[in-house]
């Protein structure tokens, strides 16, 4: 009996974040309500407190998944790989096209965190980024990438490349592969030959 309300709460919170995603993605954070994701839930809006005190956890563990999903899609985590600089470009730029084209709903529920100036709440995504910008640095320091432009400038260079082919609507690239194949080798050359030594 405990296993089976165990995997009912399992299937409630599961289909509270698909409503709290969808809802996200649609409206963004300022225009979601709890109201509003208890509704497409079908499910009685206290419950959803039950899960997550506020609007701002839910937000909060949407974006976690989120980006979860995208960091098991990386090539490698930087700590645990000795990675050339152009594997790096690969992971950051490379896989970062690919997932978002594969993911037009997370492309658009970033949009939404940009404007509303929801950025770095997430300790996770802190420490992702932390982990690139150190890792860039010890490229830095084995002269395998120039030392003369800060390792934050690189990584902001480097995703967003990845960032601003999605970002700019309408964007003819977006829906033509070829297409985004030439970007992404074009931009990929051009980062492998600015940057690295």
């Amino acid at each position: 009996m405990v296993k089976s309300r165990r995997k009912a709460g399992e299937a409630t919170e599961t289909k509270l974040l698909d409503s709290a995603r969808e809802i996200f993605i649609e409206k963004g954070f300022s225009g979601a309500s709890m109201g509003a994701i208890a509704r497409h839930a079908e499910m009685n809006q206290s419950l959803i407190y039950h899960y997550y005190p506020s609007k701002e956890d839910l937000w909060n563990r949407i974006k976690e998944d989120l980006l979860t999903a995208f960091i098991k899609k990386d090539v490698s985590a930087p700590e645990t790989a000795n990675l050339s600089f152009e594997k790096v470009v690969d992971a950051l730029f490379v896989s970062r096209i690919e997932y978002y084209a594969d993911n037009p709903e997370v492309v658009r529920l970033f949009k939404w965190q940009s404007l509303e100036d929801a950025w770095g709440k997430s300790p996770r995504q802190r420490e992702y980024l932390d982990d690139w910008i150190s890792y860039i640095r010890k490229l830095q320091e084995a002269k395998k990438v120039r030392s003369d432009i800060q390792a934050e400038e690189i990584l902001t260079l480097i995703l967003g490349s990845g960032w601003a082919v999605f970002s700019q609507q309408p964007n003819p690239l977006v829906s033509d592969k070829a297409k985004v194949a030439s970007y992404v080798k074009n931009i990929k050359k051009l980062l492998l030959e600015s940057l690295s030594l």
